[in-house]
């Protein structure tokens, strides 16, 4: 997820010829992108110790939730995520509009993004966690 990719893709992909991007297409980005780094890297450690009550080990509550956070927050990010492109792509539609391009193919767009948001953000992010524990104590010693 990043705004100069989206950029990219709003120009490469879009309905219309290559347009400059309105501002609030950036402005949506830039939210979801606040959210999902959020979601993504605060809310896990969070909810983990709330699950961790229900498992009885911190460690696999910790990983059901920054596996699971990515993905079930995808129901409210990929919407924020195409706003930007409609907006773009339609500067004029009324929100009436806005919102049945949402619903079009609401489903299959969130299954999508949980397959593209699962490999960095749920996976990456607890194998990431895992080598720096491994590291840190093989070049501190307390391994």
């Amino acid at each position: 997820t990043c705004i100069a990719k989206d950029r990219a893709f709003a120009k490469m992909f879009g309905t219309k010829a290559a347009a400059p991007i309105p501002p609030m297409s950036y402005a949506i980005w830039l939210g979801r992108d606040i959210l999902s780094m959020g979601v993504f890297f605060t809310l896990p450690p969070i909810a983990g110790k709330k699950i961790a009550e229900v498992t009885g080990n911190e460690r696999s509550g910790y990983y059901m939730a920054q596996f699971f956070c990515p993905l079930v927050f995808q129901t409210f990010l990929t919407p924020i995520h195409l706003l930007g492109y409609d907006v773009y792509n339609n500067p004029n539609n009324t929100i009436a509009q806005r919102v049945q391009f949402l619903k079009k193919d609401y489903w299959k767009n969130i299954g999508m993004r949980c397959v593209r948001q699962a490999p960095p953000w749920s996976i990456g992010t607890i194998g990431n966690v895992e080598l720096r524990k491994y590291f840190t104590g093989k070049f501190t010693g307390s391994a």
